[in-house]
């Protein structure tokens, strides 16, 4: 930075040397040189000051997810939220915030707070901004990393990482208490019913703290969870995925009663979605992943907004993908808000819906097989008990309706062959506390199975 200063000053002297230069007399070829020279002071003068502003500016992470890139943005994103709410007033839980734009929007549009959730410290005295404007009942900054599955459910990597990962499941669990304690006073109403309270895992004082927040709060609205975007790979998939392992299982945050959850997706997840809808009579295939049948049977999912990729930092992928139709256009992407079915409980119980993913999970790892020969592999000696539930030998999986695959499964837990199979095993060890897999790519994984799939046809 000294160097900086010096350089500053004497290419500030010889701008301001100009006036004294040309009162002087200059011969033809000394005033050329002067010229050459004062253009040279110039344009260093302006890198220097660009460099300056640059060296001011904090860094921001990728990995710390994705943000809106001005305020026209910002404004846009909230209004249209606000306008797709059951409550626009109801506070908003903002993850992955990546700066106080679209936090800021939300305060300034009446919403009654607004948490913003990062997994870097680095935005800190950003947020200590807002909340010197706000005050603390109105915003709050948490550092948490909140879509951590691994910290969440305590799954270590590695027997030397044990004891790192206790440190960051306790960590976790503070700050998703901080966020429970400030939810109490803000936020929504019957919550999680309490026949379901018994069954969670968390901690005697987080307990304390869900049991508190249903006592406290305003009956009749309930809080929104936002998130931008994830990892460059994965995009909204992060997002998803959380939702779907962890709302089935009494957490104390998205479980509660008519909490609505907002994304930007990739127009690939509505191509996906309208497939899955006239999956026998579409003119196309396309690969789709076990969350992308989950959501679409046990979820409510509306797409009510358009932004372009670039308007957020760091910007969206725009690589068009070999497999997309032309329609598909990766320079945008989607708004999305989701929220639980109402009559979810005659569809699948909750408590079916983590066993009921890794079923999926495991038919869609052969999604260009046929069903039969695939759950024979699962279920063994199950073949003749499918025909009954009209299967035939030529039904392929990627080309199965998934409410005729969520039919099979309910009845599936019922067969005696499947008490004693290898699926159930499986299922068993996957759901005491452990993570099925982690969110697929719609890129790198899918772009295997269309070749499969174009063989197949």
């Amino acid at each position: 930075m000294a160097g900086l200063h010096k350089s500053r000053c004497v290419i500030s002297g010889i701008i301001k040397g100009k006036k004294s230069l040309i009162q002087s007399q200059l011969t033809y070829h000394q005033y050329q040189q002067y010229a050459r020279i004062s253009r040279w002071a110039q344009q260093c003068q302006s890198r220097i000051s660009a460099d300056s502003a640059e060296l001011s500016k904090p860094k921001l992470r990728s990995k710390d997810g994705r943000h809106a890139a001005d305020r026209a943005t910002a404004e846009r994103l909230v209004q249209t939220i606000l306008r797709h709410r059951t409550d626009p007033t109801a506070p908003v839980i903002h993850a992955e915030a990546g700066s106080r734009l679209v936090c800021e929007e939300f305060l300034k549009q009446g919403v009654s707070s607004v948490i913003a959730l990062d997994s870097s410290k680095h935005l800190s005295p950003d947020y200590q901004v807002l909340q010197a404007k706000y005050g603390p009942d109105r915003f709050q900054s948490i550092h948490w990393p909140m879509l951590s599955l691994r910290l969440k459910l305590g799954v270590s990597s590695g027997v030397d990482a044990a004891s790192g990962d206790r440190q960051g499941k306790s960590s976790y669990s503070r700050s998703e208490a901080h966020v429970l304690y400030f939810l109490q006073q803000h936020t929504n109403p019957d919550a999680a019913s309490g026949d379901r309270q018994g069954k969670s895992s968390y901690s005697r004082s987080e307990a304390h703290v869900l049991h508190f927040l249903q006592q406290h709060t305003n009956p009749g609205s309930s809080h929104a969870i936002l998130n931008i975007g994830g990892k460059a790979k994965n995009e909204h998939y992060d997002f998803l995925f959380y939702i779907l392992r962890n709302l089935p299982t009494d957490d104390p945050i998205i479980s509660q009663a008519g909490v609505e959850f907002f994304f930007l997706a990739h127009p690939r997840f509505k191509l996906k979605q309208e497939f899955l809808a006239n999956i026998e009579t579409a003119s196309y295939s396309t690969r789709y992943s076990s969350i992308i049948a989950a959501a679409y049977l046990l979820y409510e999912i509306k797409f009510i907004g358009q932004f372009d990729a670039d308007a957020f930092v760091p910007p969206f992928k725009t690589t068009k993908a070999a497999q997309d139709p032309d329609w598909v256009d990766p320079h945008v992407r989607l708004l999305v808000k989701l929220r639980l079915k109402p009559n979810i409980e005659s569809i699948l119980p909750l408590d079916q819906h983590v066993p009921f993913f890794i079923f999926l999970r495991q038919l869609y790892m052969k999604q260009v097989n046929r069903v039969i020969p695939t759950m024979e592999m699962l279920v063994p000696g199950c073949g003749l008990r499918m025909l009954a539930l009209d299967f035939t030998m030529m039904d392929m999986i990627i080309r199965t309706q998934p409410e005729r695959l969520l039919l099979l499964y309910r009845h599936m837990t019922e067969w005696p062959e499947y008490q004693l199979s290898p699926l159930r095993n499986f299922i068993l060890q996957k759901t005491r506390g452990g993570i099925d897999h982690w969110p697929e790519s719609d890129s790198v994984k899918e772009k295997k199975g269309e070749q499969l799939i174009a063989e197949e046809e």
